[in-house]
C-alpha cells in the first residue's frame, strides 16, 4: 500500500512538473533552453531534461535544431484548439437556445458526450414557473437522457455498442431502458428521425427532446435539448416541440459552419 501511494505521488509530481515547464513559456519568451527552464521552474537541469524529453516524444514540446532551445509543441496547440472549440460551440449555441426557451417556456441544455455520460456545457433557464434544472458542468448517464441517446446514436455502431456493454446500464427510474438490444433499436430510430425522446427515464416525472449539433465537417459534436415536467406536455404538443428542438440544433450547426438541408415541416409526426 505504501509503495502504491508513493507511486501515485510521483506520478502527480511528474504532471505538476510538466505543467510548470509549459507555463514557463510566455509571449515574450517563446523558446527557452534547459538552463532557463530549470531557473523558471526551480527544478534541476536533470529533471527538466528528463521531462522535456518525454514531452518532446509526445509532441507537447518541440526543439529547435539550430539553437537546441525548446518551444511549445503542436500537440499542446491541438489541446488548446479543443478548448476553443467548446468555447465557440457555447458562444454560437446560446442565442438559438434562448430563442427556443422563449418559444417553449422550458429550460434548454447543451451537452457533449464523455464516455457513458453526458456533460452539460450550457443551460438557459426558463423564465416561466415550470423548470427542470441541470447544473452546468454536471454529468448524467447518456443512456437515460435524450441528449445522451442522440450522441450515442451518431457514434460508430461498434463504438456505441462497446460503451453500452462495458458495464451494466443503471436503472434510474422504472422507465429507464437497461436492455442494450432495445436501446440500440432506439438509437437506430433516432438516426432515422434525427430526434431523441426521454420520457421519465432520468427523473420519473420529467421529459425531454434532443437533436444533434454538427460541426463544419458534418460530424455530430454536441446535442441540444429541452426539459419539461411530463404533465405539462400532451401528445398533441410533441410535434411542435420536436420541430423546434430540431430547428434549434440545425441553427447552431449552421452557425458552426455545417451545411444542412432545410427540415421538412412534418418532422416529429
Amino acid at each position: 500500500m505504501r509503495d502504491e501511494m508513493s507511486t501515485r505521488r510521483n506520478r502527480v509530481q511528474s504532471v505538476e512538473r510538466a505543467l510548470s515547464i509549459l507555463q514557463a513559456f510566455t509571449e515574450d519568451d517563446l523558446s527557452l533552453g534547459i538552463s532557463e527552464l530549470a531557473r523558471r521552474t526551480r527544478l534541476s537541469k536533470a529533471v527538466v531534461f528528463r521531462i522535456t524529453q518525454t514531452m518532446l516524444d509526445r509532441g507537447f514540446i518541440e526543439q529547435d535544431p539550430e539553437t537546441a532551445e525548446y518551444r511549445i509543441g503542436l500537440r499542446a496547440f491541438e489541446v488548446e484548439a479543443l478548448y476553443y472549440s467548446h468555447m465557440t460551440l457555447e458562444r454560437q449555441a446560446i442565442r438559438p437556445m434562448r430563442e427556443m426557451e422563449a418559444k417553449q417556456g422550458y429550460n434548454v441544455y447543451l451537452a457533449v458526450l464523455d464516455g457513458r455520460h453526458v456533460v452539460y456545457l450550457a443551460a438557459v433557464d426558463s423564465r416561466g414557473p415550470i423548470q427542470v434544472r441541470v447544473v452546468v458542468g454536471s454529468r448524467a448517464y447518456a443512456h437515460a437522457t435524450a441528449v445522451g441517446k442522440v450522441l450515442l446514436a451518431y457514434l460508430p455502431a461498434d463504438e456505441a455498442h462497446e460503451l453500452l456493454t462495458s458495464a451494466p446500464l443503471e436503472a434510474l427510474t422504472p422507465k429507464t431502458v437497461t436492455s442494450v438490444p432495445r436501446l440500440e433499436r432506439q438509437l437506430a430510430q433516432i438516426r432515422q428521425t434525427g430526434v431523441a425522446v426521454n420520457s421519465g427515464e432520468t427523473f420519473q416525472d420529467a421529459g425531454s427532446l434532443a437533436a444533434p449539433i454538427r460541426d463544419r465537417s458534418g460530424k455530430v459534436v454536441a446535442a441540444v435539448s429541452n426539459g419539461y415536467p411530463l404533465y405539462s406536455v400532451s401528445e398533441a404538443d410533441l410535434p411542435r416541440l420536436t420541430s423546434e428542438v430540431a430547428e434549434c440544433a440545425d441553427e447552431i450547426s449552421r452557425l458552426l459552419g455545417a451545411r444542412l438541408p432545410e427540415r421538412e415541416a412534418e418532422l416529429g409526426r
